[in-house]
């Protein structure tokens, strides 16, 4: 990207418990950026296009992975502009 560009959202992670309920969750991104942060209900996710990795953990609930691709076309100024992609989580509790 070329400056000023602003960073474009790749993500939108909803994060329920598997009967629906709220939960406070911590998002970690391995790919193609690296960013941890706590989030519920909706986390965003911003960066450029490509391969997300990125695992979502919470108290007193089995982690989740998740790949997911994120389509990108550059504009004539240079700046990118992604395709944001919804991904849907839901955490099942562990005994």
């Amino acid at each position: 990207m070329s400056p000023p560009c602003d960073e474009p959202l790749a993500l939108e992670v909803s994060v329920t418990s598997a009967s629906g309920g709220p939960v406070l969750a911590t998002v970690a991104v391995t790919s193609p950026v690296v960013t941890t942060f706590s989030c519920s209900a909706t986390c965003p996710v911003s960066g450029p296009s490509g391969k997300y990795e990125f695992d979502v953990t919470a108290t007193g609930f089995a982690p989740v992975h998740k790949s997911v691709q994120v389509q990108g076309t550059q504009r004539k100024c240079g700046c990118e502009i992604v395709e944001t992609q919804t991904v849907q989580v839901a955490l099942v509790p562990t005994p």
